[in-house]
């Protein structure tokens, strides 16, 4: 039993290990903000186990960022707080030799409707202070240290209660998310190390999407708890955390002057011709693409229903387009499918073709498909954790299956039509 067990670790650490490893390498001029065979321990509470944020975090990686290989492995847990996360590092974290950390508790903390008091919030501190030196000790090269996010303000209620909590209450608690965000800012000054606010970005996004779907928005978590996000929220969570890593957002560059058909492009994308107004391209850097929810529905289970109200696009997502040589004051441009008409001048500065066309893209099906196939590859390795395999020949097949994720080409075209 206990070789049997051990085979499916083996097995499971084989897969995260080659999986990550697929992605060809090549030159990004994203800043490198994590280094070849870095391994990534995403450490938080049951938001972090479930899972959502640490895929878009590795997906933005793979597929947007620079293509060195690099492992995530989540280390989420449901229901804990940093001071049962602590005595477990040894064993649960340090095997894996993390060499950056993401770490993101308090909100188990910080639940009650009852004010933190100071000597509390100075206590989580002082553990998080603790965790961070363990790590430091280990060799982790880089931590980041994420302040807790938000509750709903209209859906959250402590599961020991029949009754929601009044707005009172509800404000106490924000209050003490706010108190621990401000300890760990006051942490990651003291033991210097990169603090990544959470709560601020989350707070601001959540008023604006209430303010345009209506207070029944779930941002922060539904009927269940009011304290888990949909995609929406986790969205915010990755723009937090991806700035604190420090990616720079240049996804990548096309320039083009259509009077002389000259172009260039920067590493990640190849402009393979210029004929007359039409402009070929080939990509392996993509944009991050957002997406509505399953249901087709902008709700809080999608990040189109927020990609809009802060500025992930302007500070993570740019992939630019520089056209010359238009005679007209305005153009039509077409991408794919979509076509927006767009000033002279504001294709001559360059225009954010990620935030242009959020809606529709030609990236969109392809980013799809391989963030599904992490998705399906998480699920699978969670199950492996979970159930006694003893038929060799199913690992072999899974192995197969899970190993076919890779980033693949995207050819595109813009097409630039003078308007007179």
């Amino acid at each position: 039993m206990k070789r049997e067990l051990m085979n499916i670790k083996i097995f499971v650490l084989f897969i995260c290990v080659f999986t990550s490893s697929l992605l060809f390498a090549q030159e990004s001029n994203q800043s490198s903000v994590l280094k070849e065979n870095d391994v990534v321990a995403i450490c938080g509470d049951s938001i972090t186990s479930n899972g959502r944020y640490p895929l878009f975090m590795e997906a933005y990686h793979f597929m947007c960022g620079p293509k060195t290989k690099v492992k995530f492995i989540n280390f989420g847990r449901w229901g804990w707080r940093a001071v049962k996360f602590l005595p477990t590092i040894d064993e649960a974290v340090l095997p894996s030799k993390p060499t950056v950390v993401t770490f993101c508790y308090g909100m188990n903390s910080a639940r009650g409707t009852k004010p933190m008091s100071e000597s509390s919030q100075i206590s989580w501190g002082k553990t998080v202070k603790e965790t961070i030196q363990k790590f430091k000790k280990s060799g982790v090269r880089k931590f980041i240290l994420a302040s807790p996010g938000v509750i709903d303000s209209y859906y959250f209620k402590r599961s020991s209660e029949i009754k929601a909590p009044t707005p009172e209450q509800v404000a106490t608690t924000q209050s003490n998310l706010k108190g621990l965000r401000d300890q760990a800012e006051k942490v990651s000054k003291d033991i210097k190390v990169i603090f990544a606010d959470l709560h601020s970005p989350m707070i601001e996004v959540m008023v604006k999407a209430k303010a345009k779907y209506g207070k029944t928005f779930a941002f922060a978590g539904g009927m269940r708890d009011g304290i888990h996000p949909g995609e929406a929220g986790h969205l915010v969570m990755l723009f937090g955390i991806l700035k604190g890593l420090g990616y720079s957002g240049n996804i990548g560059s096309v320039n083009v002057d259509l009077s002389t058909g000259k172009h260039s492009s920067s590493t990640g994308h190849v402009v393979l011709g210029v004929k007359g107004n039409i402009i070929e391209v080939e990509s392996v850097r993509y944009p991050f693409c957002f997406f509505k929810s399953s249901k087709g529905k902008l709700d809080s289970h999608s990040t189109r229903s927020v990609s809009d109200l802060f500025s992930f696009n302007k500070d993570l997502n740019r992939l630019t387009l520089i056209v010359k040589g238009i005679k007209t004051r305005t153009a039509k441009l077409t991408w794919g499918n979509a076509s927006k008409t767009f000033k002279r001048e504001e294709l001559e500065k360059g225009i954010n073709l990620a935030d242009a066309f959020m809606d529709d893209n030609p990236f969109k099906n392809t980013f799809k498909k391989i963030f599904n196939a992490m998705h399906e590859r998480d699920r699978v390795l969670g199950f492996l954790k979970k159930k006694r395999f003893q038929n060799e020949g199913m690992r072999k097949r899974l192995a197969r299956e899970l190993v076919k994720i890779k980033i693949v080409p995207v050819k595109h075209q813009l097409l630039i039509e003078e308007i007179k």
